[in-house]
């Protein structure tokens, strides 16, 4: 740590989360730690690069069997019974009714074509054999010994076994879901019983990090996209919704295929694993790959998808969604939007191993109107004749009201809505007011174009009386107690701090002072990233927020906020 930080009385670094819960590394006893709400799943880029939902547990109450998500047939559950493997007395007894075999599981929560690993750790006890599986119809499971530490026999999946020390085991079952199913745990017949702890569901072949669930939501996403020096950013983002229907099932209906044969999980995607799907075009003259209605009304759209160059250099955009029928096209080589029509914004994002998100802004006329996505011989046009020794590939559609792309929702026969990430924290005047100081924030601010009231940082003693805020108005950034509008570097990345002292306060951004006001600083809440709990929330990453009891020189300021 900076000297700087060593003097700070709170600093958040994203590193550290879990439900509900952003760790502050100052202070490290827990009361600098920021609350985090978000009523939804959503998804970031994680360590690997790969886009995951988060969290990645797909189950809740992993560590509560007793609950009532937690289906029991002939089985009963004693709750926090023995010590679990993070050394907490967590872990829950089964006990399977005198004949049966005892079974807990859940509702029905996977699709048919996911590729899912399911784990549980278990402890022998008066039993030592647990039964760990999916049933759609017909049971996909493992028998694991938990005296010997083998897996007895499997059926329809690939099973593994770990020893996490003190007689408990990790247990694993791979497989892809063939239909809607249920995660099940068995234990032996005749009145005996084991202990489990630690249920978990996530995307891939093998057991990612257990990572403890209740109710799923609230957890904040770190998120390493476009990150430096291997560090994540908090990502905050406004609510939004997918409108577009089974975004990955791209030949289910609403979805047409166009001129192509479609084959499914042919590719690995940008989450790691093979269920992208490849369209090979046919002979015919026509458009080749697939498009999809969808019913709009009149305002700022962001269409965009993602894909990788498997066989045509360029893939076409098609739609007439502003009310004429035009294109824009895309150079997978160069990365980069061409032939662009009157009307359309695009861009291209990398997303590593050779996966790009494709991405088209524009202003829609009402009514049920499409978008194509397909392939192009030459950059600038739609209808050819296609080669069946051709491809292309696409996964992740999204179509979102808006003027820019947002992380990606995942839908099936739905839309699906990611509400809006809030990040505060309240009763810390002990840490952040004393009328004096110093409060800096490394971020990245997404300015659009329809962008209304979104706070970047709001301090307050939880009113909006008395508080210290910059925010975004399109197309003005405001900052103070009282608005005061002021021009910030147009970059995208953006290094703020805020000193005063005596009532008086300067903001610099980007090595640059900006501005000088009167404040009022008698301060007992922080919210980042929106003026209080879920109002007018931004867009954007945090990389480092710290705040210092002092009020630093003009010329620590300019050093600290320089990029």
């Amino acid at each position: 740590m900076s000297d700087l930080l060593n003097q700070a009385s709170l600093v958040m670094v994203p590193s550290g989360y879990k439900e509900d819960t952003v760790y502050s590394v100052v202070p490290s006893d827990g009361s600098g730690d920021l609350s985090f709400t978000r009523a939804s799943n959503g998804t970031r880029v994680n360590s690997a690069g790969l886009v995951e939902v988060c969290p990645w547990n797909m189950l809740q109450y992993s560590e509560d069997f007793s609950n009532a998500y937690w289906n029991k047939y002939q089985a009963s559950i004693t709750s926090n019974t023995t010590t679990a493997p993070n050394g907490t007395a967590t872990a829950d007894t089964l006990v399977s009714g005198s004949g049966f075999a005892g079974v807990v599981y859940t509702s029905a929560i996977f699709s048919a074509g996911d590729i899912l690993t399911l784990s549980i750790y278990a402890k022998a006890n008066t039993s030592s054999i647990l039964q760990l599986g999916t049933t759609d119809g017909t049971d996909r499971s493992a028998n694991f010994n938990l005296s010997t530490g083998v897996v007895v026999s499997s059926v329809g999946v690939t099973a593994s076994i770990e020893s996490v020390g003190n007689g408990w085991y990790r247990c694993s079952v791979s497989r892809t879901m063939l239909n809607p199913a249920n995660f099940f745990v068995v234990e032996g017949t005749g009145s005996l019983s084991l202990f489990i702890w630690g249920a978990q569901t996530n995307v891939g072949v093998s057991a990612k990090p257990y990572f403890p669930t209740t109710d799923r939501l609230n957890v904040p996403r770190l998120t390493y996209q476009n990150g430096g020096g291997g560090c994540p950013s908090l990502l905050l983002e406004k609510q939004s919704t997918n409108v577009a229907y089974y975004s990955n099932d791209l030949a289910t209906a609403p979805n047409v295929v166009d001129a192509s044969t479609t084959t499914a999980n042919v590719y690995v995607s940008p989450d790691g694993t093979q269920n992208a799907m490849r369209f090979t075009e046919t002979t015919a003259v026509d458009r080749h790959g697939f498009y999809q209605y969808t019913t709009v009304t009149a305002q700022t759209y962001t269409a965009s998808i993602f894909t990788k160059q498997t066989g045509r250099r360029y893939i076409s955009f098609v739609s007439d969604m502003k009310g004429v029928s035009d294109a824009a096209y895309f150079d997978l080589q160069t990365k980069t939007a061409i032939n662009v029509a009157s009307g359309y914004t695009c861009s291209v994002e990398d997303f590593g191993n050779g996966w790009l998100r494709l991405i088209v802004t524009f202003t829609a006329t009402a009514g049920t109107r499409y978008v194509i996505w397909g392939g192009s011989p030459d950059g600038s046009s739609t209808f050819y004749g296609g080669s069946t020794s051709i491809s292309q590939t696409f996964y992740g559609y999204q179509l979102e009201a808006g003027s820019y792309a947002t992380s990606y929702i995942p839908t099936t026969s739905a839309t699906a809505t990611r509400v809006a990430d809030a990040c505060f924290k309240t009763g810390i005047s002990s840490l952040i007011g004393g009328g004096v100081g110093t409060w800096f924030m490394d971020f990245e601010f997404i300015e659009d174009t329809i962008s209304n009231y979104t706070f970047a940082f709001n301090l307050s003693d939880g009113t909006i009386t008395n508080h210290l805020y910059l925010y975004y108005n399109n197309p003005s950034w405001y900052w103070g107690g009282v608005d005061t509008a002021i021009t910030l570097p147009a970059t995208l990345r953006k290094k703020v701090a805020v000193k005063f002292s005596s009532g008086t306060g300067k903001l610099f951004c980007n090595g640059s002072l900006i501005s000088t006001l009167s404040l009022s600083t008698a301060f007992s809440r922080l919210d980042i990233g929106q003026r209080f709990s879920n109002t007018f929330p931004m867009d954007g990453k945090i990389n480092q927020a710290y705040f210092l009891t002092t009020s630093l020189t003009d010329a620590e300021c300019q050093a600290i906020t320089t990029i």
